[in-house]
C-alpha cells in the first residue's frame, strides 16, 4: 500500500458509510450500483429525428433497414420539412439546408423539462448509421462488462503523450487501490427490496438469478484507452463529450468516462480532474448499496449501444469478441475489415487496472507521474481534505433533513463538482 493508504481507508470509509445509511433509509436494499444497473436499469432510448423532403421516405427506409431487428436503443421519426410547424421542438438547435437533405438529428434521451440535447448531426447515409450505433470500443466495453467487471473506464486521450501516460498511470494506480480495499456483499448475500422488479426488463421482472459462472460478482476495474483522433471511434468519442454541457471546452486534456451497467457513462474526470480523491469516490459510489431504484435520481447518460442486455443476461446472447488495444489506441480499419493473418496477429491480452498495476516499480512510475501532472493539487490537499470532511457531514445532514431524493442530488453536485480539481 502506498504513503497514502491510511488517508484512502478513512475516505473509502466516509463515503461507503454515507451510501449505508442512505440504503438503509431508503429500502434497505445492499445491490450494488453497479450490479443493479445491469440487470434492473434497461437503456434509454435516443432520438432520432431524419428531416427530409416529400418523396425522399423511400431511399430513408432502405438505409435505415440496417437497423431492423437490431437491439439499438433509439426511436427513429421521420420529418417532412413542410409539415413542420414554427416552434416545433424537434427543430430546436437544429440549422436545415435543403441541399444536405436528408439530414438526421440524434439527442441524447429524455428527461423530464426542455428538449434533450444534440448527440450528433449529419447527413443521413449507412457509413453515418453504422458509425452511430456500433465500434469496437463499445464492443469491449460491453464484453467486459459481462465478465462482471464493476465499471469499465474509457480514456480519451488528449493526443499530447505526458498528459495521457500520466492519467492513464493515475487511473491504473488508484483503481488497483480500489479493487483491494472496496468489499461488496457475495452473491448470495444481496438483499434486493420487494420493489426491486419496477423498471427491470420482461425476461427479469422479479427475478434475481443471472448465472455466477457467466457474470461474476466481484470489485473490477479496467482501463480502455482510446486515442481522440480514431476514426472508427469519432462517433463513441462524441456522444461521450456531449453527456455534460461543458466537456467540449477541454478537448486538449485527457478524458476518463467510468461505464458500467448497460452501457450507462457516470460523471466524466477531465485532466488533473483524473486524481486519487475523484477515482476513489467514482468507485465507492458504483460498488456502494443502491439506495435509489428510481433510476433518474441516480447520475449517468445511458450510451448508444446495438446490443441486447437482457439476452445476455439470460445466456442467450453471447458477449462480443474481445478486441486488442491496438484496434483502439490505434488508427486502423474497424475489425471486421481486417484481413485474418492481420487481425491474428493484432489481437493482444486486453490491459486493465488489476492489483498487479500498482504493484513493485509501477507504483513508484505511478506517484512520479502524479507529482509531475498535479503539483497543484498536491498544494491543495489539505483544503481538499477540510473540505471532504464538510461534504460528508453535509450529506449525512441531508439524509436526515431532506429525504433520499434530495440527498442523492445533493450528492451528485458534489462529486460533479469535484471532477475536474
Amino acid at each position: 500500500m502506498s504513503g497514502n493508504s491510511p488517508r484512502l481507508g478513512l475516505r473509502i470509509g466516509a463515503v461507503a458509510a454515507v451510501w449505508c445509511l442512505l440504503s438503509v433509509a431508503a429500502w434497505a436494499c445492499n445491490v450494488p450500483v453497479f450490479r443493479y444497473a445491469l440487470e434492473r436499469w434497461p437503456t434509454d432510448p435516443y432520438h432520432l429525428a431524419v428531416f427530409h423532403q416529400e418523396g425522399e421516405q423511400e431511399a430513408i427506409q432502405s438505409v435505415l433497414a440496417a437497423l431492423e431487428g437490431r437491439p439499438v436503443n433509439v426511436e427513429i421519426e421521420l420529418l417532412d420539412v413542410t409539415q413542420l410547424e414554427e416552434g416545433d421542438w424537434r427543430l430546436q438547435g437544429v440549422e436545415l439546408d435543403s441541399e444536405q437533405l436528408p439530414w438526421a438529428v440524434l439527442r441524447y434521451p429524455p428527461l423530464p423539462g426542455p428538449p434533450p440535447p444534440i448527440a450528433w448531426a449529419g447527413k443521413l447515409d449507412a457509413d453515418a448509421l453504422a458509425a452511430l450505433t456500433h465500434s469496437n470500443a463499445r464492443q469491449e466495453v460491453i464484453r467486459r462488462i459481462l465478465t462482471g467487471e464493476s465499471a469499465v473506464w474509457v480514456l480519451i486521450e488528449s493526443g499530447d503523450a505526458e498528459k495521457d501516460q500520466a492519467a492513464r498511470e493515475r487511473l491504473e494506480q488508484h483503481l488497483a487501490e480500489a479493487e483491494r480495499e472496496l468489499r461488496i456483499p457475495g452473491l448470495e448475500e444481496l438483499d434486493y427490496a420487494p420493489e426491486d422488479g419496477m423498471g427491470a426488463g420482461p425476461e427479469l421482472l422479479g427475478t434475481h438469478d443471472v448465472n455466477e459462472e457467466f457474470i461474476p460478482l466481484k470489485v473490477g476495474f479496467s482501463v480502455i484507452s482510446i486515442a481522440r483522433d480514431n476514426p472508427a471511434e469519432s462517433q463513441f468519442i462524441e456522444l461521450l463529450s456531449g453527456t455534460e454541457p461543458d466537456l467540449h471546452e477541454y478537448v486538449d486534456q485527457p478524458m476518463a468516462f467510468p461505464i458500467f451497467g448497460q452501457g450507462r457513462a457516470l460523471w466524466a474526470l477531465v485532466g488533473e480532474g483524473i486524481n486519487s480523491r475523484n477515482i476513489i469516490e467514482s468507485c465507492v459510489f458504483l460498488t456502494g448499496p443502491c439506495s435509489c431504484q428510481i433510476k433518474h435520481l441516480n447520475p449517468g447518460t445511458d450510451l448508444l449501444m446495438d446490443f441486447d442486455w437482457y439476452g445476455a443476461l439470460e445466456g442467450r446472447v453471447p458477449p462480443p469478441p474481445e478486441v486488442s488495444v491496438e484496434m483502439l489506441t490505434s488508427v486502423l480499419p474497424v475489425m471486421d475489415d481486417l484481413p485474418e493473418e492481420e487481425l491474428a496477429a493484432a489481437e493482444v491480452s486486453s490491459e486493465g487496472g488489476g492489483p498487479e498495476a500498482a504493484e513493485g516499480g509501477e507504483s513508484t512510475a505511478a506517484d512520479a507521474a502524479v507529482a509531475r501532472a498535479a503539483p497543484a493539487a498536491a498544494a491543495e490537499r489539505p483544503a481538499a481534505d477540510a473540505a471532504e470532511g464538510g461534504a460528508s457531514l453535509f450529506v449525512i445532514t441531508g439524509v436526515m433533513l431532506g429525504g433520499l431524493a434530495l440527498l442523492v442530488a445533493g450528492t451528485t453536485v458534489i462529486l460533479l463538482g469535484k471532477k475536474r480539481e
